[in-house]
């Protein structure tokens, strides 16, 4: 098991196709979640969020510190949940909030922590 103190597989200076496969794993939930029937939604919710064994491993497969990836989507899920009422603004905020999980995915692969966005 790994632990923040540990190197993570990302830190060489060329990604690994298993580390390619883990991200992709990890954007189609985020897809779910953001854009899925509500079903899927529901059960990537429960990964991303409440899902901590499996999470870690998964990310840390990709190369991602699960901390700040999860603090990161934090940040999108309390946007997103602002964004309910607001019509029009609601495809607006959850394309932006699918922008900033896609940064997320290359800023916390390389172990930086900090907000979203500007």
């Amino acid at each position: 098991m790994w632990s923040d103190k540990d190197s993570l597989p990302h830190e060489n200076d060329h990604e690994l196709p298993e580390q390619k496969l883990w991200r992709a794993v990890i954007a189609t939930t985020v897809d779910e979640w953001l854009h899925g029937p509500l079903a899927r939604q529901r059960e990537a919710e429960r990964f991303l969020f409440l899902d901590n064994q499996d999470f870690r491993t998964v990310c840390y497969s990709a190369g991602i510190d699960p901390s700040h990836f999860r603090i990161r989507l934090e940040k999108v899920r309390a946007v997103e949940g602002r964004g309910c009422t607001l019509g029009r603004r609601t495809v607006i905020a959850r394309r932006r909030a699918q922008n900033e999980v896609e940064s997320s995915l290359e800023f916390c692969s390389q172990g930086q922590s900090g907000a979203l966005g500007p």
